[in-house]
């Protein structure tokens, strides 16, 4: 049990290896288990995946579903963070925004979702605008948390679960999260360690060749 565990986990074993965490997760197995879900129910369809980079499987084992979930990541810059820490994880192991549109566009499914993001008032119109450099169609962040999707053969729409207040912990601002590193940094030696895979020597090539080129989703003047 405790091995498969750490293989369900192994995603999170690289990212937090730029982290100064010390030991304590090791693993060694590959990426290419299954990471994402479909869903097919008396004539609907729905997909969930899980993190990583936009590519071609997904676009094909997802084209034309009524519901498709994926995630998407901005900018490390707002969340107050030193960019070593967290550039890296979203590098390998996230879709930038216009990505995200640019795979909404391949599957083409009634209503694309994005969720595991940031629901920030400073974020949401920038991810959005980069969805829609490719992505004209139905869309809804799967975020705050909670969101319901309603799916009938004729329509699909959202709404929010009546559920009691969240009990989760106020996060700091940026601005406090910076000085709180900072002043870290001041009482001790903090000390950045190189990740111990590359994406390249956990994955098989023809994973990687499956890849969408990032010139075909970035625009050409980022």
């Amino acid at each position: 049990m405790i091995d498969g565990m750490k293989i369900m986990t192994h995603w999170h074993t690289d990212s937090f290896n730029s982290f100064p965490i010390g030991d304590g997760y090791e693993v060694e197995d590959t990426k290419d288990g299954a990471s994402a879900h479909r869903l097919d129910w008396n004539g609907l369809s729905f997909v969930w995946t899980g993190d990583g980079k936009p590519d071609a499987l997904t676009a094909m084992l997802a084209k034309g579903v009524d519901v498709f979930v994926t995630e998407t990541r901005l900018t490390t810059l707002k969340y107050g963070m030193p960019p070593i820490m967290t550039n890296m994880t979203i590098d390998s192991a996230h879709t930038p925004h216009y990505a995200t549109g640019y795979l909404f566009k391949q599957v083409n499914p009634r209503a694309a979702m994005a969720t595991h993001v940031a629901f920030d008032e400073g974020e949401v119109s920038e991810i959005v605008a980069g969805f829609r450099v490719h992505w004209p169609g139905l869309f809804q962040f799967g975020a705050p948390d909670d969101v319901v999707v309603n799916v009938t053969m004729d329509a699909i729409w959202t709404r929010k679960a009546a559920l009691p207040d969240s009990a989760s912990p106020v996060r700091p601002s940026p601005s406090e999260a910076i000085a709180l590193f900072d002043l870290s940094l001041k009482n001790t030696e903090v000390k950045f360690p190189s990740p111990r895979h590359s994406v390249e020597a956990v994955q098989e090539q023809f994973v990687r060749d499956q890849e969408f080129d990032l010139h075909l989703y970035y625009p050409k003047d980022v």
